[in-house]
């Protein structure tokens, strides 16, 4: 009886059949696509995937004459995006198939500034609780040289059920 109460509680709450099961790294992989695609703002920024592995994510976005500020670097905003962006594909690379996120809090710090060439950001899955993860991001220049830090704690929600 408690199987059969567990499954009603997860159809109840939009879980999926498989949430207890492990993802395999192709199926990872394409969920991440799929998500990575449908994102508005990976299409406004260009940024472009790299890698993808369980708890870890690899993204790059050439720097636009749009991003910067007045001084010439780019904006602190653009680069948050991009360590957020990477930190949370991090997290979604092992939670429940069509999980949502949403980030709860981030810190970051901008470490040096940038003004041309590629950012690169790598985001790692620190730790995936029920309904929090956190994950941290590197962002790096084309030199290799830290530009910003993040450290990102995500909310994980079950899917929307979809309306007929």
């Amino acid at each position: 009886m408690q199987k059969r109460e567990k499954r009603e509680e997860d159809r109840r709450n939009g879980r999926p059949k498989s949430a207890g099961k492990a993802a395999t790294a192709e199926e990872i992989e394409r969920e991440l696509l799929r998500r990575f695609h449908a994102s508005r703002s990976t299409r406004t920024f260009g940024y472009r995937l790299k890698e993808i592995r369980r708890g870890r994510v690899a993204l790059e976005m050439k720097v636009q004459r749009r991003f910067l500020q007045a001084h010439g670097r780019v904006h602190g905003g653009v680069i948050a995006a991009l360590a957020d962006t990477a930190a949370a594909f991090a997290a979604y690379t092992s939670v429940p198939a069509r999980s949502r996120l949403v980030t709860l809090e981030m810190k970051i710090n901008f470490l040096e500034g940038a003004s041309q060439g590629t950012l690169s950001a790598r985001g790692h899955l620190i730790r995936l609780g029920k309904n929090i993860a956190v994950s941290e991001s590197d962002v790096k220049d084309d030199g290799g040289r830290l530009i910003a830090k993040a450290l990102v704690t995500v909310a994980v929600a079950a899917p929307l059920e979809s309306s007929r």
